[in-house]
């Protein structure tokens, strides 16, 4: 419990950091877009989060498979639900956008969990072949007892995978799952097989995931890493 106060804060704090009304981060915590700890306090983290992802900006989030098909896109990775004429249209909303404005397009790519468990399910989930462990953001070094205890999954295997490994929903846990529903474009158990395809092609996933992260270093590497691939996406007019 002396956990969850130390990294609270109140509405009215929230409102001042995010710059909006107390109103307006009420009706945040009624989306899920920050997290309640108690009535009238927030998760600080699920706060910092929201401002790292939004980046002060009011853009609208794409929809999950507009998001994914961006990802792709920028990762070199076939997007074979879009037609050519969507595909285009996407290349050239793609060739407009600025880092922050990506990141801020692209969230509802995942619904991200947190939960807490015991240190020896990491290894274990690892190894399932129902998680697709996210990618270290490139060029930030960590010791090896930080490597990010946060793993990709299919939304239907979400329940199921923390109860088998012993994981409790908490605001704060170290276990993170994101949560993909792409099912309507691919056949049975192949999405996992696209975003395994993705995390390989490159640093993009992990980019976009670590602009969230609550670590300052580690959010302004991210963010330039995401205005590099826009850059590349650019240049080879793609």
């Amino acid at each position: 419990m002396r956990a969850r106060v130390d990294n609270s804060m109140t509405v009215r704090e929230a409102a001042q950091m995010l710059d909006v009304s107390e109103k307006q981060v009420q009706h945040l915590g009624r989306l899920g877009e920050v997290t309640y700890l108690a009535r009238g306090l927030l998760d600080a983290g699920s706060v910092r989060t929201y401002q790292a992802v939004r980046q002060g900006r009011h853009t609208r989030g794409w929809a999950e498979s507009t998001a994914w098909a961006a990802i792709a896109l920028l990762s070199g990775v076939d997007a074979k639900w879009l037609g050519q004429a969507q595909l285009s249209r996407l290349r050239s909303r793609l060739l407009g956008r600025d880092a922050s404005a990506l990141v801020a397009a692209t969230r509802n790519r995942a619904l991200v969990g947190r939960f807490a468990g015991h240190a020896a399910a990491v290894a274990r989930l690892s190894q399932d072949p129902r998680t697709v462990a996210r990618r270290p953001l490139a060029g930030l070094v960590t010791l090896e007892s930080q490597t990010p205890r946060d793993w990709y999954v299919e939304h239907r295997h979400e329940g199921d995978l923390a109860s088998a490994y012993g994981l409790r929903a908490d605001p704060i846990g170290e276990f993170v799952l994101r949560a993909v529903e792409l099912d309507s474009y691919f056949d049975s158990g192949h999405v996992l097989e696209f975003i395994e395809a993705v995390v390989s092609a490159g640093d993009v996933l992990s980019a976009l995931d670590s602009v969230a992260s609550e670590d300052l270093r580690e959010r302004a590497l991210a963010l330039s890493q995401v205005e590099d691939v826009l850059e590349r996406f650019r240049s080879n007019g793609r």
